[in-house]
């Protein structure tokens, strides 16, 4: 093993190399709060579009097993079932 890969390992196990740890990927019921806030703020001017976003992320948000999936989870197998 070369001494910078052996150096890096090191390091590696005593987590000095700025390693955190993942943070919770939320659902899509859970960041659909955070979406519709930012709409709000981001199409402020823009009242249809606005509507256009809440109308169908409620449409999403009714099914259940999409609704409650993390976000890294959804995938087209999800979405097609």
């Amino acid at each position: 093993m070369r001494p910078i890969t052996a150096a890096h390992k090191t390091k590696l196990a005593k987590g000095e190399v700025g390693i955190t740890e993942h943070r919770k990927v939320p659902t899509l019921r859970e960041f659909a709060l955070r979406f519709q806030a930012e709409i709000k703020v981001h199409c402020a001017g823009k009242p249809r579009t606005i509507a256009f976003w809440d109308q169908k992320l409620t449409l999403l948000l009714e099914f259940s097993r999409l609704a409650s999936s993390p976000l890294d989870k959804i995938n087209t197998a999800l979405i097609a079932s």
